[in-house]
């Protein structure tokens, strides 16, 4: 593998943008290539052969665009096809599920964790495992989200319904309830909204990840060691114009180098 090689973040969608964020913050002389699947978004009310599908096709895609690490910026990936995925490849793979389920068991005071993911990532029961794999004591409690990821990336705006909904699924946290994991990347682009709802600690997996992804290129003396800021190239499945509009919103800075790749 080479040093400046590019580092391949992906997501269903928009959603793994949270954690490439995170990553260039951190990161900034790195090359990123981003997929977001959003043509097929939101993976979580597809099946577990679906999830693979097309998580392999991505994932080959990177590969095959000489990636030197791959980071799967995606809950429902993880849950459904992590396993395979590390199996495939020769190379560094990162996942968000272990990052968020770390920092909530390292910041939960009375071990009553919540998770809010999507219907899918919630059927595979990946946190509440996770979880107890550290603390056996620790009581979990996973709400699936069926319509938040869909909403998420058809907009979000200032829509009252979409409020509304998001107050609905917050409501079946526990009272005793003293951590929120944000189980799906999509869910940091309207944290603000879920503050609002849920005042206690809330876990955003993407800045863990982040943390994660420059240890292991340091251990693999993989670190780019250009002193120059990164590129980053984006391919989308879906529209060009709605993913640069959304991109622009999550990340903070325009979006160049946008194309499309039919899976």
């Amino acid at each position: 593998m080479i040093k400046e090689n590019s580092i391949g973040v992906f997501d269903s969608g928009v959603g793994g943008l949270t954690v490439l964020k995170e990553m260039v913050k951190l990161l900034g002389n790195e090359d990123y290539i981003y997929f977001g699947d959003n043509l097929h978004a939101p993976y979580g009310e597809r099946s577990n052969s679906d999830i693979k599908s097309l998580s392999f096709k991505i994932a080959d895609f990177l590969v095959l665009n000489k990636c030197k690490m791959l980071v799967i910026a995606c809950n429902t990936i993880v849950a459904s096809a992590f396993e395979d995925i590390k199996k495939r490849y020769n190379i560094p793979i990162i996942e968000v599920v272990s990052n968020g389920v770390k920092a909530a068991v390292s910041v939960t005071k009375n071990n009553n964790i919540a998770v809010m993911a999507t219907p899918f990532t919630v059927s595979t029961d990946v946190y509440s495992r996770t979880i107890k794999s550290i603390n056996a004591n620790a009581s979990v409690t996973e709400i699936p989200c069926k319509t938040l990821c869909a909403m998420i990336e058809s907009v979000w705006g200032n829509s009252d319904e979409h409020y509304d909904a998001l107050k609905e699924y917050v409501s079946e946290i526990p009272q005793n309830v003293d951590t929120l994991v944000l189980g799906c990347t999509h869910y940091p682009i309207v944290i603000n909204d879920i503050k609002k709802c849920f005042d206690k600690n809330i876990v955003d997996p993407a800045y863990e990840t982040a943390i994660l992804s420059k240890e292991v290129l340091e251990q693999n003396n993989l670190l780019n060691s250009k002193g120059t800021k990164g590129n980053i190239i984006f391919y989308t499945s879906g529209d060009t114009e709605v993913f640069k509009f959304l991109g622009e919103n999550i990340l903070g800075f325009s979006l160049e180098n946008i194309e499309h790749i039919k899976l």
